[in-house]
């Protein structure tokens, strides 16, 4: 059995948009790096409940990585050859991909300190750096072929889920797990999607937001 947790109230368990958001989501002062912390959903246990299984897996706390260090604020640019990280404080440039991209606009994994792009032949890529330094690259690789007759519009990532969800040019919305674990087909034409595009995703409160006609 499940109760809305901290900052959630109602039937539903929806945000209590009286607790702040930096509140409910804080991570624990004792988060030693290479630990987990949990995320909640909304919900938590009620005490005593000592059953397992059930909704447990859709209603739990996520586990998140401890943070290893603060990263500062930065910026992913989209060049037509490049895509360039820039430091919001310094200033500073560092180039995070020297080849062809689309213009769908790059996403950044912060937890795994990984850059996600749409290369210009249509194929969605991770390229992941090293915690330290991110001139030391560890995995470079496709995690979404293109299909045949379909162009990314736009894309957007939920890191609470590790999914990517973005528009096609057929008239269609898709969510990808950046971890390969699947890939399905959320909205077509016939549920009246028309020239999808413009898509974010807001993972607190579970919403997706697209601009179609």
């Amino acid at each position: 059995d499940f109760e809305c947790d901290f900052g959630f109230q109602g039937e539903t368990c929806q945000r209590d948009l009286s607790v702040r958001d930096s509140d409910v989501y804080k991570v624990p002062s004792n988060c030693p790096p290479g630990t987990f912390y949990s995320y909640t959903r909304g919900y938590r246990k009620v005490a005593g409940d000592t059953c397992i299984g059930g909704e447990e897996h859709r209603l739990g706390p996520l586990r998140y990585s401890c943070p290893i260090q603060e990263r500062a604020e930065f910026l992913v640019l989209n060049l037509k050859d490049q895509v360039k990280m820039i430091d919001l404080a310094s200033g500073t440039q560092q180039v995070l991909l020297d080849e062809p991209v689309s213009t769908v606009p790059a996403v950044f994994d912060y937890e795994m300190n990984c850059l996600i792009y749409v290369h210009v032949a249509g194929d969605i890529k991770r390229k992941c750096f090293d915690a330290h330094s991110i001139s030391s690259v560890v995995s470079h690789e496709i995690i979404h072929r293109k299909t045949s007759g379909e162009d990314i519009i736009s894309m957007t990532f939920d890191w609470t889920g590790r999914n990517i969800f973005y528009t096609a040019n057929n008239n269609t919305i898709h969510v990808v797990n950046v971890d390969k674990r699947f890939h399905r087909v959320m909205y077509t034409e016939k549920q009246g999607t028309h020239n999808p595009h413009a898509i974010i995703v807001d993972p607190h409160h579970g919403y997706l937001y697209f601009v179609g006609e």
